[in-house]
């Protein structure tokens, strides 16, 4: 028998190994992903905001009523 052979308990001990390692890799890559999707959803969040902001804003800077009060602490911020 050659030094270098692998017995059959020796063998289930490296692929249970490889497995484990492989399960590992497989539940970093989701954790990754999951934390690119939040990372995301956080950025949409602020930029739809933004955009709610810039809806309103115009809104009320392009209505009709010049007096409107409103429309004159708009001016006032901008």
């Amino acid at each position: 028998m050659s030094v270098f052979g692998i017995n059959d308990s020796s063998s289930s001990a490296y692929s249970s190994i490889l497995s484990k390692s492989k399960e590992n890799k497989e539940n970093n890559q989701v954790k990754f992903v999951h934390a690119m999707i939040k990372d995301n959803i956080i950025k949409l969040s602020g930029i739809q905001t933004q955009n709610s902001f810039t809806l309103v804003k115009n809104e009320t800077l392009y209505s009709n009523p010049l007096d409107n009060p409103l429309q004159n602490s708009i001016y006032a911020l901008f």
